[in-house]
């Protein structure tokens, strides 16, 4: 952070054993256990599983509480953190977190008969490129374009159980 800052850094400390004084960083926490916590419950609800501390759904569950947090929670001058980077309010499209969707191949070759779309766990979205962050099994990737499945068919017990990817670990290509 202070090799990318133009300014001064200045590191201010608080007075030990005072929450009160860093108020604005135990309220972002607050937010974020909070995120954390309704993803978990959505999870453990749609796919009848418990998800401990472990489970390989977790870095996957606080990247997106942080998305999630940075793109739309509003704040106090009622504009959102990707607002006072971009100077706009976010217009992306998200889905349900680790609803399995389609996605556009591009490395399926393009002849006229043969599918294109494939499917994945949709699990976040790209900081960088705004791309979805998809995962089948044991490997994540990116994809432009996805397309929702049928309501019914939206959350497959297997594929989210099948899921080993984190986001430090293999990356495919699309």
């Amino acid at each position: 952070v202070k090799g990318s800052r133009t300014g001064e850094v200045l590191l201010q400390l608080g007075p030990k054993y005072s929450s009160a004084s860093m108020g604005p960083v135990e309220r972002s926490n607050r937010s974020l256990h909070g995120q954390v916590r309704a993803l978990i419950i959505v999870l453990e609800k749609q796919f009848q599983v418990t998800i401990t501390a472990e489970h390989p759904i977790m870095p996957w569950v606080m990247q997106h509480a942080s998305y999630l947090l940075n793109h739309f929670e509003v704040h106090d001058d009622g504009h959102t953190a990707h607002f006072h980077l971009r100077g706009k309010e976010y217009k992306g499209v998200i889905v349900c977190f680790c609803e399995e969707v389609f996605y556009k191949d591009s490395s399926l070759t393009q002849a006229k008969r043969e599918a294109r779309w494939d499917t994945a766990l949709w699990l976040t979205k790209s900081r960088t490129s705004d791309s979805h962050v998809l995962g089948p099994a044991d490997k994540h990737f990116m994809a432009r374009t996805i397309r929702r499945k049928p309501l019914e068919s939206r959350f497959n017990k297997a594929m989210f159980e099948a899921f080993t990817a984190t986001p430090w670990g293999k990356r495919g290509e699309v």
